[in-house]
């Protein structure tokens, strides 16, 4: 699974029995006679050969669910029980990437340089700010993972919920934390994409261990949701069609938000959102929805455009989530409901 001698003597053991017998979260053991040990996979039920007779056997006490025919959708092995064998300055689980949000000082009124991640509808979608931070932390991960990826593969075993990893698709690396192991799908997890706020079913293939140095930027995603506006029929969610058009206005565009509402306890913006693209015709997304009778307002809000900035070098990421959501027959479970 490693591709590593094991040393036993390194760790202070006599014998790799030993240090097998000490790792009762991977191995069920069994001496049958004086001879040597017969191991078995802890998280699966023992098989029919397993010995019924032994001089000593870990299986004769507090084996959990061992008759049970219970087998996990992932087997599982202590990270602590393997620390010793994961490549250097891996983040390890029970660390948690902190998440970014707009400055302390950023107020009311503000303006500030975004790109649109992901869109759940006109209430809920996330941004990142356009600062640089994201496209130099993107070009650091290729070039790490595109010649450290077997080095950093991840074993089936050591994948579990809340673990960071490093996950490759559309053919770049992207950060990621593992949200559920799917038990009734083969081969699958879902994960959170935490710079673009996509949540989605992934290969178990390709997954890394996410190295140290790029768990120290915050994740980029702060959750959004468009200013004074609202859908056209009271207590209904968005339409399918305000949710797809608002889609398109943000894909491939220069954007700038100026905040209309901070909710720093729960780390929600509430925005106009201004295309700028056009230098000479800027608009707001907010009040064009309303005008393409896709959205409303209790009151006529007047938004002030702002000055173009300049477009953000990678959208091809957020270019190819559009196509593949395009691409299928049912935007559920894309968006991870």
């Amino acid at each position: 699974m490693f591709c590593k001698d094991i040393n036993y003597e390194d760790f202070g053991y006599a014998s790799l029995s030993q240090l097998c017998i000490s790792l009762p979260s991977i191995f069920h053991y069994c001496r049958p006679s004086d001879s040597d040990f017969r191991l078995y996979d802890r998280n699966k039920p023992l098989p029919p050969s397993a010995e019924t007779k032994f001089t000593v056997a870990s299986y004769t006490v507090g084996s959990k669910n061992l008759n049970e025919g219970e087998i996990c959708a992932l087997p599982n092995i202590e990270w602590d029980d393997v620390e010793s064998f994961l490549p250097e300055s891996v983040y390890k689980p029970g660390n948690e990437i902190p998440r970014e949000f707009v400055p302390p000082e950023t107020k009311e009124g503000d303006t500030i340089k975004i790109g649109v991640g992901e869109v759940f509808d006109l209430s809920k979608f996330w941004v990142y700010l356009d600062y640089g931070n994201l496209d130099n932390l993107m070009d650091e991960l290729q070039d790490f993972y595109a010649t450290n990826a077997s080095r950093y593969s991840m074993p089936e075993s050591l994948i579990r919920e809340g673990v960071y990893c490093a996950k490759i698709i559309y053919g770049e690396y992207h950060r990621a934390v593992i949200v559920d192991v799917l038990p009734e799908v083969k081969d699958s997890i879902k994960v959170l994409f935490i710079d673009y706020g996509t949540m989605t079913k992934v290969p178990i293939k390709d997954i890394c261990f996410l190295h140290e140095r790029f768990a120290e930027l915050p994740a980029q995603a702060i959750r959004c949701r468009l200013a004074d506006i609202c859908p056209t029929q009271e207590c209904v969610p968005w339409s399918h069609d305000a949710t797809v058009t608002f889609r398109n206005m943000t894909r491939d565009r220069t954007i700038d938000a100026k905040v209309a509402r901070i909710n720093r306890k729960e780390q929600i913006l509430e925005v106009y959102l201004i295309d700028v693209t056009n230098p000479s015709k800027p608009f707001c997304i907010n009040t064009r929805l309303v005008e393409l009778g896709l959205a409303t307002y209790p009151d006529q809000v007047i938004i002030e455009t702002t000055r173009p900035v300049k477009e953000s070098k990678r959208k091809v990421f957020l270019r190819l989530l559009a196509e593949k959501r395009k691409s299928r027959l049912s935007e559920t479970e894309w968006q991870g409901d």
